[in-house]
């Protein structure tokens, strides 16, 4: 060994060399280096999801996650199991028993869901996954300016419109594939009769919810509201609009004539009541979480981010702000100088 180093030590050329491909090494390594200041994990959890439009938490729960709950009863490998019903939507999450592959459990898992054939005819293929906690890389904001007027009156409406319009532009650059809206409600439609029209029309809940069905609008349980025991129902998701909805026919007169859902019913286009709300400096607002994937490089993700923004900044509408909230690669890059 010294000798070898004594031949590299009076080799000049032969040590630069040497230098040379260290050094070309090490620039090749920073420069592909994923740059991060947190790794994704994955849980040792699996995830069954699925979609069933229009169905209730209730539905959900009955047609959906009963059965995945009885098809997975007693499986190798489960340490226990939790279901998520809402609207439209339902969810079962295996925590994986130590000791065992979640890879293995969640084949387990698939065999006996994709053996179910009991699932709703109008409910989706169900999604299983072993679920990975990403953190955040960038969060930003959008809010507006109530006294602005944003958007000619849409207040709510135009801000929610412009951050999925941010987020669908962000996932088409290069560098970005995951993005989140927290903050923005669920969009609903609301149909709203009170019980006197209802009994001037011969009508019930049921045939209202029926009505509106039949012409391929999905529409949620009704509730009862105010003292004079008005009624409503939600049509979720936005599969379609209020003026489609207020142009249903919700009966037909004895003389032949027929009456619009919108002569004897409220349409209100609005959004679910929600408990909480994203306040920027006082303004209304919507935050948007931009995460990476175990191959994405924060730094990248970040530069790619903020020259977006330059750009998109000029482009909002009156009384509307967008700006960064928190950004990760701050930290990161701080830690590599």
């Amino acid at each position: 060994m010294t000798d070898i180093l004594k031949s590299i030590a009076r080799n000049h050329v032969f040590s630069t060399i040497i230098f040379l491909v260290v050094l070309m090494t090490g620039i090749l390594a920073v420069t592909r280096m994923v740059k991060e200041d947190l790794p994704v994990m994955a849980h040792d959890m699996v995830e069954v999801s699925m979609e069933w439009p229009g169905a209730d938490p209730v539905n959900i729960e009955e047609g959906i996650l009963r059965k995945i709950e009885m098809a997975t009863q007693g499986l190798e490998g489960i340490f226990d199991i939790r279901t998520i019903a809402q609207d439209s939507f339902g969810k079962a999450l295996f925590t994986v028993a130590p000791g065992y592959d979640p890879q293995d459990v969640l084949e387990r898992v698939k065999a006996q869901v994709d053996a179910i054939s009991g699932f709703p005819e109008n409910a989706k293929k169900p999604v299983i996954i072993q679920p990975l906690h990403s953190f955040a890389v960038m969060t930003l904001f959008i809010s507006y300016d109530t006294d602005g007027d944003p958007g000619k009156g849409t207040g709510e409406k135009a801000l929610k419109t412009s951050a999925l319009a941010i987020r669908d532009d962000l996932v088409r650059l290069d560098t970005v594939s995951k993005v989140f809206i927290d903050g923005a409600r669920q969009d609903e439609i609301s149909v709203e009769i009170s019980l006197a029209d209802l009994q001037a029309y011969d009508l019930s809940i049921p045939d209202l919810a029926r009505i509106v069905r039949s012409n391929s609008i999905e529409m949620s349980a009704g509730d009862i509201k105010g003292r004079d025991r008005s009624f409503t129902l939600r049509a979720m998701g936005k599969r379609a609009t209020a003026e489609q909805i207020r142009e249903i026919i919700a009966v037909t007169s004895p003389a032949g004539e027929q009456i619009p859902l919108a002569s004897i019913a409220q349409v209100t286009d609005g959004f679910v009541q929600a408990d909480a709300f994203v306040s920027i400096n006082g303004r209304p607002g919507i935050l948007i979480n931009i995460h990476k994937t175990e191959k994405e490089d924060a730094v990248k993700i970040s530069k790619a981010v903020r020259s977006y923004l330059a750009e998109k900044k000029a482009a909002l509408l009156p009384g509307m702000e967008i700006g960064i909230l928190f950004d990760a690669s701050i930290a990161t890059t701080d830690r590599i100088n």
